[in-house]
């Protein structure tokens, strides 16, 4: 880890930045408002997202270091994930709206996952990240679950059957040479699902098609 570069550094940055990007936010939220030219509409939430894209890097920066000082985390609790999935979804629905995607999801009421609830909304902030802010061409992004043994595998894919299907590597990101912003999401998401018992696996296949599974202990 970087010498110097503390949580409470990062703290002080993610407050320092949330003001004004939530300022611009709230001025593309008016700007939204008052215009119905698609191509504008579309651009204003790609700004929105970039906005909120800014301060995960941030979050993620936090996370990491916490994770390698062995910071205290939450308790992991018990959180129900159809109501976590549908609040990680909000702010991206509009996006999915104007770009023409359908958003389908296979989610049991009522099954919880034993991570606390704010923790899993970044996880799955994340992974919503890489399908929206990454995707050019996108129709459909589909999630499902499956149950066995005490653990809950919870996947998300951006497009229907994967062909030419190969193994992805989630990576360790490299802190030596100081600290980046790029390419945290995975990795951080991946790590987080470890702290509590689980883990993160993602393939990809031909045209930019993939799927990511996060696997998470069944809540109580």
């Amino acid at each position: 880890m970087p010498e110097g570069l503390g949580l409470r550094d990062v703290d002080r940055l993610l407050h320092d930045l949330r003001s004004p990007v939530n300022s611009i936010m709230g001025r593309i939220q008016q700007a939204l408002r008052h215009t119905q030219d698609a191509t504008a509409r579309r651009h204003l939430l790609r700004g929105s997202a970039a906005c909120r894209n800014l301060l995960r890097r941030f979050q993620n920066l936090h996370d990491l270091l916490a994770l390698r000082q062995e910071a205290d985390f939450p308790p992991a609790g018990s959180t129900d994930l159809a109501e976590a999935w549908e609040a990680a979804l909000y702010p991206w629905r509009p996006l999915a709206e104007a770009l023409g995607v359908r958003v389908v999801a296979e989610l049991p009421e009522g099954l919880s996952v034993g991570v606390e609830r704010e923790v899993l909304l970044r996880m799955l902030d994340n992974l919503l990240s890489n399908v929206f802010v990454h995707a050019e061409e996108l129709e459909m992004v589909s999630a499902r679950v499956d149950e066995a043994g005490g653990r809950v595998d919870f996947s998300l894919r951006n497009d229907g059957v994967l062909e030419g299907e190969g193994e992805l590597e989630v990576a360790v990101p490299d802190l030596s040479a100081g600290p980046t912003l790029n390419g945290l999401g995975l990795p951080v998401v991946k790590a987080l699902a470890e702290k509590v018992g689980g883990g993160l696996q993602a393939r990809h296949g031909t045209g930019g098609s993939f799927i990511v599974t996060l696997t998470l202990p069944a809540g109580q």
